[in-house]
């Protein structure tokens, strides 16, 4: 004997996957919302997410 359900809806709907993101997107993203928030802090060495952003757009451009 084979019994037949209903289908049931989810209980939460499906959501597309987010859009897919590089961390230097991330990081300029984040440069650009909140530029002197502090992104960095290795022993007493602050960076802000300005000072990070620009170091790796620097050396992007040193090859």
């Amino acid at each position: 004997m084979t019994l037949a359900l209903a289908p049931t809806p989810a209980l939460f709907p499906a959501l597309s996957p987010p859009p897919e993101r590089t961390l230097l997107d991330v990081l300029a993203e984040t440069a650009l919302r909140h530029p002197d928030a502090v992104a960095l802090d290795a022993g007493g060495q602050v960076l802000t997410y300005r000072t990070l952003a620009d170091a790796v757009n620097f050396a992007g451009l040193v090859k």
